[in-house]
């Protein structure tokens, strides 16, 4: 299980890419460690939680609310006559967490429950949260959605690369076409979003002139493909900004 206070992996969702090859070989080594990647991933067991529990823990760590402040030194009380110890162990665990402290004690839980009950809920909530690593339901769930969500962006890389390769032999094939036969010229022009990956192209349809088949060298001076690329792409920069 990880510790209190470390930073916690990402396990991926709908919607969400996590960028996955260092993520993905982080998430393996979690495995190959032994550690528990619903731990690992603070994909833990929160159905366990009510819905009231479950806001108490996530507000604090979006930074919406600030906690009031607490003092280990001065806030302490003894524990309740025939109390066992491991509850209020398990919630200084937890309070370490929430404070962002070390060395809370179980005497310091105590004082918690008497004196700022309107915390346990957040203190509860996070003990639930340390205890999620154990249940296999979670592990089950956190596993499925690392697999699919790792097989989906492999495959959607693949898929592009694949595309691209395609798309640019397919150019070379138009334009050998095209000087043998004065068909029309069908070349892609390659933009990249703001992630530097390829959307889907767009074509411009360029009229070649008739070739002249006796040129002795004419398939070995065929330019290659980037020089055909670079001129469309400015012609459609510009297209772009007249619009």
């Amino acid at each position: 299980m990880a510790a209190a206070g470390e930073d916690r992996l990402h396990a991926g969702m709908l919607g969400y890419n996590p960028y996955a090859t260092a993520e993905m070989e982080a998430l393996a080594k979690v495995v190959q460690d032994g550690k528990s990647l619903a731990a690992a991933t603070r994909a833990v067991d929160l159905a366990s939680m009510t819905a009231r529990e479950k806001d108490q823990y996530h507000v604090p760590k979006r930074g919406v609310v600030t906690l009031p402040p607490f003092d280990c030194v001065a806030n302490r009380n003894p524990l309740p006559t025939g109390s066992g110890t491991l509850t209020y162990s398990e919630r200084a665990h937890a309070m370490d967490s929430v404070w962002k402290n070390k060395g809370a004690t179980a005497e310091n839980a105590s004082w918690l429950e008497q004196n700022m009950n309107y915390m346990l809920r957040l203190v509860d909530a996070e003990v639930k949260a340390r205890h999620g690593g154990t249940s296999f339901t979670a592990v089950a769930e956190t596993v499925n959605i690392i697999v699919v969500t790792g097989a989906a962006n492999m495959n959607g890389v693949l898929s592009r690369r694949i595309n691209l390769a395609q798309q640019l032999c397919k150019a070379r094939e138009d334009l050998i076409r095209s000087k043998l036969q004065g068909e029309p010229l069908s070349l892609p022009i390659c933009e990249t979003d703001a992630d530097g990956t390829p959307p889907p192209y767009r074509h411009l349809s360029i009229r070649s002139p008739s070739p002249t088949l006796h040129e002795p060298k004419l398939i070995a001076t065929l330019p290659h493909v980037s020089d055909l690329m670079a001129p469309l792409a400015v012609v459609a920069q510009e297209q772009q900004v007249s619009h």
